[in-house]
């Protein structure tokens, strides 16, 4: 999926108080947090609008919450741990489990 495409998805989602899939909403939430991509070289990339639009929709919606705690709890936790192997430098920030 791109970008583009999956940033419209999840800003669809987070405009409801709770989700029916909330392991793919969250799943496609990770995959923003931890985008890095930008349209021109030198530029800031998604990586500085991303995450506080993320922390705000769930600072809103206390549901939202709730599944992301269910979700790190069971199938999150080994996506989490799949993406933070090897990641552990300045360039490449490590995917937490606290947004």
């Amino acid at each position: 999926m791109r970008a583009v495409d999956r940033i419209a998805r999840v800003s669809a989602e987070f405009r409801r108080p709770s989700w029916l899939d909330a392991s793919a909403v969250l799943l496609d939430v990770v995959k923003l947090y931890s985008s890095e991509r930008s349209v021109r070289p030198g530029l800031a990339g998604v990586e500085r609008a991303i995450p506080p639009a993320i922390k705000a929709a769930f600072a809103r919606e206390r549901g939202l919450v709730a599944h992301l705690h269910d979700w790190l709890d069971g199938p999150g936790r080994d996506f989490i741990a799949s993406k933070n192997k090897g990641f552990e430098s300045p360039c490449h920030p490590v995917v937490t489990s606290r947004l």
